[in-house]
C-alpha cells in the first residue's frame, strides 16, 4: 500500500509553495521521496491558467486593480481562482503508478473526499454529476456548496 506523507506549511505566498511542489515532484520522480500532500493557506493572490487573466476575471478590471492583489499564471486546469487566508489548499504530488487509479478517477476520489469532509461540518454540497455547468465547462468539476459556490 502506498504511503502518503504530508506537511502543513501555514500561510505562505503561492510562489513559495509552487517552488516546493516542483522540488517534491523532482524528488518523487527520482524515487528519493514518497507521495506527498502539502497543506497550506496562501497570502492573497489570484491564479489563472491558459486564458488571459483579463478574460477570465469575474470582477471589473478597475475593481481588481484597486485591490492590489498579485495574479500569477500557473500550470493547472480550471479558470481564475482567488487564494487567501482562511482557505486551506491541498496539493497532492503523487506517483500515479503507485495508485491503481487514472487521473480522472483520482479527481473524482478527491471530489468525494471533499464532499464527505464538508458533510461532516454540515455543509451540503452538489455533486459534479448533477451540476448544470459541468456539461458546458470542465472547470466546473468539483464540490459545490448550495449548488452555486464552488468549494473544490
Amino acid at each position: 500500500m502506498p504511503v502518503l506523507f504530508w506537511q502543513w506549511l501555514g500561510t505562505r505566498p503561492i510562489g513559495e509553495v509552487l517552488a516546493l511542489q516542483h522540488t517534491f515532484f523532482r524528488r518523487i520522480a527520482c524515487g528519493q521521496e514518497g507521495n506527498m500532500l502539502i497543506l497550506c493557506e496562501h497570502t492573497p493572490c489570484f491564479t489563472y491558467t491558459r486564458e488571459p487573466f483579463s478574460e477570465s476575471l469575474r470582477i471589473p478590471k478597475e475593481t481588481f486593480e484597486k485591490m492590489s492583489i498579485p495574479a500569477l499564471r500557473v500550470l493547472r486546469g480550471g479558470g481564475t481562482a482567488f487564494h487567501g487566508p482562511g482557505q486551506i489548499t491541498a496539493y497532492f504530488i503523487l506517483e500515479l503508478s503507485d495508485i491503481a487509479l487514472n487521473f480522472v478517477s483520482l479527481g473524482y476520489m478527491f471530489e468525494c473526499i471533499a464532499r464527505d469532509t464538508l458533510a461532516h461540518f454540515d455543509i451540503p454540497t452538489t455533486p459534479t454529476s448533477t451540476h448544470p455547468d459541468v456539461a458546458k465547462n470542465f472547470s466546473a468539476r468539483g464540490a459545490w456548496a448550495d449548488g452555486k459556490r464552488k468549494i473544490m
